[in-house]
């Protein structure tokens, strides 16, 4: 399998890998109660897991296999299911700087 290849969907389909999805979405939801902050909730765990899930698979390949001329594309890739989707979903929806969700920084009532 070449490193840019996308895999095929029967590949995220196996049981086992779609029970630690549930499982981790699962656990970010339970800590998105228990260790409430102001910037996470239950969208943001479906978000970031789901990402991670779909984009683990290809970047560890580029690591394993070492496939370096990938390593910018995977870096990228890694950094916006780790905090970039984190960070786009933030500043449009979830929390402006003063904490409140549902406000956005620039909105017109602010000015």
């Amino acid at each position: 399998m070449m490193a840019a290849s996308i895999y095929p969907a029967s590949e995220y389909l196996r049981p086992w890998k779609l029970t630690t999805l549930l499982v981790g979405i699962g656990l970010l939801i339970v800590g998105s109660y228990y260790m409430p902050a102001p910037d996470w909730d239950i969208p943001i765990s479906f978000i970031m897991a789901g990402c991670t899930y779909l984009t683990a698979p290809w970047s560890m390949r580029i690591l394993l296999e070492h496939h370096w001329r990938f390593f910018p594309l995977m870096a990228l890739v890694t950094w916006f299911s780790v905090d970039g989707g984190y960070a786009i979903y933030c500043r449009s929806y979830a929390v402006g700087s003063d904490g409140v969700k549902g406000r956005n920084e620039s909105s017109e009532s602010d000015r």
